[in-house]
């Protein structure tokens, strides 16, 4: 069944950054008692790209400085962009072991001014002091990740944090079907060259993540709001930095880090949908209350005390069985609910300043999503009877689903000095999924009306905490120590899926059908827990990096 869906989408978003300096206005801007001029756009846009002349590669924190005004650094593929007042600027660019330019720009309101040119070396004959600048360059922005990709020694590809902020992605399953190469099954699954699972390995900041999975040995993307994340990185060739379990392949997720000036952002946002916003849809029975909207139980879903944990309840006498019988739930119907339109909160604050002298980041960010869906459509059973393909069951169905999603992150690091960082990374993520499914239609083998009724409510998540450190010993030599301990937590809790099947007569009236499945609750829970730490030791021997670590 096909069904026209126009959706609505509303999005209000506050951000706020720090104040760059203003520039001084040139000598030549009309005097303030000049006529007003149109209030927009009220600047100009003055990019380009720094290149160094012999290689041809874009030059990273390369300085820009306009006199009297501003000042920034490239991005790490030697990209820039300057917005300015109109008026004639000097710019002057500059980086270590390169000759300095100055060039003159004018600045045309609204429009875009492209300045894009190679760097000189220093000549090897001349004599000066060199003079080494230390600094921190957004990793989140698309030119990080395309510098990082142009230097590595294995094939990838990857999708940064300023990609996914321009898509209406909202976890990490849904930015991967953006990767070339990779397939997402089931929403949330990622399959690398056509393998999945155990052949694939998932990794949360370098460190190999547990997975809350029962039945497959794969973490689920959807437990990944993307506002949590800087890059994703697809590892599609074996390096020595990679687990020894390589495959398919290796998917790394890297946490979003401590922005290089002041940030904060409130975004809400909502959606709706004609076809099932404002109608009665299918809920568990047991959907009330804030912890339920939250992706939370309030204790109604709990395996009764009465139910022994180490014993099968088979065998028992029957009067101790009656009575375990009579402890659980007797909510067996699925009830309706006005579905409300979908709603998404975050929230991220975030800076770097000096402390004592130390440079100190931070960032904290959090999320709630909340979607109820419906879906409708037509199942039917065959067999194979007397050589002839024919139908055993046409059931009609309505899928019910509110899913709602917490996530948080807080990063805080320090530099101890120009060779000395710390970090410390605690992440948390919380999805729940209420389902109901109710199917009605005719059975060929019991003669007549079938309703077949699911309610299942799965909670899953993931608790990770990390602490890592960088150390330069030895820049000359280029000889550096990186050491990280982590521990991870994920938890899958299925709680009281209940089954039904009644059969219906010609006369409306409902018969239980006993039957495997029939008259059903289901409890499964799973814990699985990680820890450990990794030492990794790199140092440069000419044109060579040499790498040397342990986990």
């Amino acid at each position: 069944m096909l069904r026209r869906i126009s959706t609505v989408l509303l999005l209000l978003t506050a951000t706020a950054v720090a104040d760059e300096p203003a520039p001084t206005p040139p000598a030549d801007q009309p005097p303030a008692d000049a006529p007003p001029t149109p209030p927009a756009p009220a600047t100009g846009t003055v990019k380009g790209k720094l290149t160094d002349k012999i290689s041809e590669e874009g030059l990273p924190a390369a300085m820009i400085a306009v006199r009297g005004g501003q000042s920034l650094a490239t991005e790490l593929d030697g990209t820039f962009t300057i917005e300015l007042a109109p008026g004639t600027y000097t710019i002057v660019f500059s980086t270590p072991e390169f000759i300095d330019v100055e060039k003159t720009v004018t600045v045309v309101s609204g429009k875009t001014v492209d300045v894009t040119f190679s760097l000189e070396p220093v000549p090897k004959t001349a004599t000066g002091e060199t003079i080494e600048i230390v600094d921190k360059i957004d990793e989140r922005k698309e030119s990080a990740v395309l510098a990082v990709r142009r230097s590595a020694a294995t094939v990838s590809d990857a999708v940064s944090s300023q990609e996914i902020s321009k898509s209406p992605d909202s976890n990490a399953g849904d930015a991967m079907k953006r990767v070339v190469a990779v397939s997402v099954v089931d929403g949330k699954y990622v399959a690398l060259r056509g393998l999945e699972g155990r052949y694939v390995t998932s990794l949360l900041n370098g460190v190999p993540l547990p997975s809350p999975e029962p039945d497959r040995n794969a973490v689920p993307l959807d437990l990944f709001p993307t506002n949590l994340l800087a890059t994703m990185t697809v590892h599609k060739s074996y390096s020595a930095e990679l687990p020894g379990q390589f495959g398919g392949g290796a998917l790394g997720i890297a946490t979003s880090s401590f922005p290089t000036s002041f940030e904060m952002r409130l975004g809400v946002s909502t959606s709706a949908n004609t076809v099932s916003t404002g109608q009665a849809g299918l809920t568990n029975a047991y959907a009330n209350g804030a912890a339920s909207f939250f992706g939370f139980d309030n204790g109604s879903r709990a395996l009764p005390s009465s139910i022994p944990r180490n014993q099968a309840v088979r065998g028992m006498d029957p009067a101790r069985m009656e009575q375990i019988g009579e402890s659980l739930p007797n909510a067996w119907t699925p009830t309706e609910e006005t579905v409300t339109p979908n709603v998404s909160v975050n929230a991220m604050i975030g800076d770097s300043m000096k402390v004592a002298g130390k440079r100190v980041g931070y960032l904290a960010t959090g999320l709630f999503r909340r979607n109820f869906s419906v879906r409708e459509g037509e199942t039917a059973r065959t067999q194979i009877s007397g050589g002839e393909l024919r139908s055993i069951e046409t059931l009609d169905y309505q899928i019910g689903t509110a899913e709602a999603t917490i996530g948080s992150l807080a990063n805080v690091g320090v530099d101890l000095d120009n060779d000395n960082q710390l970090n410390l990374l605690g992440l948390y993520t919380h999805v729940g999924e209420d389902v109901t499914n109710l199917a009605t239609g005719f059975s060929e083998n019991d003669s007549t009306g079938i309703d077949v009724s699911r309610q299942s409510f799965v909670t899953r998540q993931l608790a990770f905490a990390q602490l890592h450190g960088t150390h330069k010993l030895n820049r000359k030599r280029g000889l550096e120590l990186r050491w990280q301990g982590n521990y991870a937590e994920t938890r899958r809790d299925e709680l009281d899926s209940r089954d039904l099947v009644y059969l219906v007569d010609a006369d409306g009236a409902r018969y239980f059908k006993d039957q495997p499945g029939s008259g059903q609750h289901f409890w499964q829970a799973l814990r699985d827990q990680a820890g450990g730490g990794g030492v990794d030791v790199r140092m440069r021997a000419g044109k060579v990096q040499l790498r040397a670590g342990g986990t």
